[in-house]
């Protein structure tokens, strides 16, 4: 999705296709695709989980990639060209560096969205804090399902605290004083 947002969004181009792919993408219920892959060849297990949680990560990094790199000022990017830069220079020296605070969200976005939709993966085999919400389901044991609950919500907390700690630290100190003084 890094990738090919950032292309899309260097070339300007693409911009109907970045929605629509994410759009689609998004519509698609992480547990129903879950449902549908142990259906299929995929069946139960890592293996589906991964694939799911790669789809439902998609979308806000392809969307803030694409609107990162194609929301860079124009005057900005000729500029850069009439200084001699080339397409690839600029898009990583001028565009990217501009586009980063925005493409450092859909990455804090992503990562949080998906740790804390991981745990539906217990329902298809898959393991890991999901196991202890449906087994305190399963037996009644509703403490153990708030326990797994607030792990879960913490867990998802601290990632969300450490990219946005890693997204300030990586965007140029330029454009954090500039965020600043327009707050």
């Amino acid at each position: 999705a890094l990738p090919l947002g950032m292309a899309l969004g260097h070339a300007r181009r693409g911009g109907g296709l970045t929605v629509v792919l994410s759009n689609v993408s998004r519509a698609m219920p992480t547990l129903a695709l879950l449902t549908l892959f142990a259906a299929s060849s995929i069946g139960f297990g890592n293996r589906a989980v991964i694939i799911a949680a790669a789809i439902f990560a998609f979308p806000p990094i392809l969307t803030n990639a694409y609107t990162g790199m194609a929301n860079v000022d124009a005057d900005v990017t000729e500029a850069a060209v009439g200084q001699g830069l080339t397409r690839v220079q600029v898009a990583t020296r001028v565009e990217l560096p501009l586009a980063w605070p925005l493409i450092a969200s859909g990455l804090r976005t992503s990562a949080a969205q998906t740790v804390a939709t991981v745990p539906l993966a217990a329902l298809v085999a898959g393991g890991g804090l999901g196991v202890i919400i449906n087994t305190g389901l399963a037996t009644q044991a509703y403490g153990q399902v708030l326990a797994g609950g607030v792990l879960v919500a913490a867990l998802t907390l601290g990632v969300d605290a450490a990219m946005g700690t890693l997204q300030r630290r990586l965007t140029p100190l330029p454009l954090r004083v500039g965020a600043r003084a327009v707050a």
